[in-house]
């Protein structure tokens, strides 16, 4: 990246992410049915602050440093058909989602489009949003972990600016002549006002050995599983996970617990001695997942598997501490639970790391670096155009 200097400019954004699971998003309305009923306005204040998936973190981050930033879950189908009705727009029942973000980004008029992975808008909707929408001056795609296929590639040239979470598809995205930007998961510190203060959760009882998913199970996650039943036939580990099928039960029910979103899930995170973490194929031996970051930011002793780009983000031994095999995570969850003190050292530096370096605010401060620069460059260029048109004109 260029050490030139830039004049900082302030800019609307917009961020536009989608939760992936119908599950999650029925907790605000399970908590409060009431809700369903509330003002658009008022849903979206108690949704953002239940802190499922990527919550507000963005947008606070962005507004801190002088910027207009909206939230927008493109999923939350109650949330966005309110947002709808109080309108008075009529909704197209097939194509719900991508109807109303396109009016959504129509009414707010960001300049800067910010796309939390491609999918939430559709390859055909986001080729011609220029055009659509002419005071948008920048889309970018900020991709999680994936495969990168031929498709994946295709969809992710559409960005002005694109930004990955995972250091294999960055390396791809190089390979093929993309320009990524490697931009890691975060952690809000916004949680923790939310949260017990670590006071109180020393006075709880407390969770020996946790795994807590953040996503569905899927057959690509056969291998994570599998070490899950091992470590829970051999340690005292207790998962929470989705539900269960009766015919192919993935755990043993005796040490499963229903899989928990937002503050619950970060609660579970606080409370476990040792938090256990494991990459799934997609990472193609790279680590850098969410839950990397959140279970150090609440204070738990993560035990990770090892990734070639660990050294970039975590001391391995003082701030996390990684395993090899099932065996060698066995032996070092029976150690850390045998030297409290040790496991404490780990757990305190660990969230230490996270709170200075891998931060919400240190993050999108890293994100407003490269828009300011793209729009400086696309500045540039738009000058040199006109210059040049100027230059050819006679009168």
């Amino acid at each position: 990246m260029s050490d030139t200097p830039i004049r900082h400019r302030n800019y609307r954004i917009m961020r536009v992410s989608s939760l992936g699971d119908p599950e999650a998003a029925e907790v605000l309305y399970r908590n409060d049915p009431s809700l369903r009923c509330c003002s658009f306005a008022e849903q979206r204040r108690s949704w953002l602050a239940e802190k499922v998936q990527h919550g507000d973190g963005l947008a606070r981050a962005m507004k801190s440093m002088g910027h207009e930033a909206e939230e927008v879950i493109c999923d939350m189908e109650n949330l966005q058909r309110t947002w709808a009705w109080e309108r008075g727009i009529e909704v197209d029942e097939q194509e719900w989602r991508t109807q109303l973000v396109l009016q959504q980004i129509g009414e707010s008029k960001p300049e800067v489009l910010f796309l939390q992975n491609h999918d939430v808008l559709p390859y055909e909707s986001r080729r011609d949003l220029k055009a659509r929408f002419p005071f948008l001056e920048l889309l970018v795609i900020h991709q999680e972990a994936v495969i990168p296929t031929p498709k994946v590639i295709r969809e992710l040239a559409t960005a002005d600016v694109l930004l990955v979470s995972s250091a294999p598809l960055y390396r791809r995205c190089r390979e093929v002549g993309l320009t990524p930007n490697l931009i890691y998961p975060c952690f809000d510190p916004g949680v923790l006002s939310q949260l017990p203060a670590p006071s109180k959760v020393a006075e709880a009882p407390l969770y020996d050995f946790t795994f807590v998913a953040d996503s569905v199970f899927s057959p690509g996650q056969r291998s994570r599983n599998a070490q899950l039943r091992d470590l829970m036939r051999e340690t005292p580990l207790e998962v929470w996970a989705p539900p269960q099928s009766p015919a192919e039960p993935v755990f043993e029910s005796a040490k499963s617990h229903t899989q928990v979103y937002g503050l619950d899930y970060y609660k579970v995170l606080q409370r476990s001695r040792v938090t256990f973490n494991v990459h799934g194929e997609v990472a193609r031996g790279g680590v850098g997942n969410p839950r990397l970051f959140q279970g150090t930011g609440v204070g738990a002793c993560m035990l990770t598997d090892r990734g070639t780009n660990l050294g970039e983000l975590f001391k391995d031994g003082s701030e996390v501490l990684t395993y090899d095999c099932v065996e060698d995570c066995i032996e070092k969850v029976a150690y850390l639970l045998d030297h409290e003190d040790e496991r404490q050292e780990i757990a305190a530096a660990g969230r230490k790391r996270t709170l200075s370096d891998h931060s919400s605010r240190k993050r999108y401060s890293e994100v407003d670096e490269i828009i300011q620069r793209a729009l400086a460059g696309r500045r540039r260029r738009l000058r040199s155009r006109w210059s040049g048109l100027s230059g050819s004109l006679s009168f």
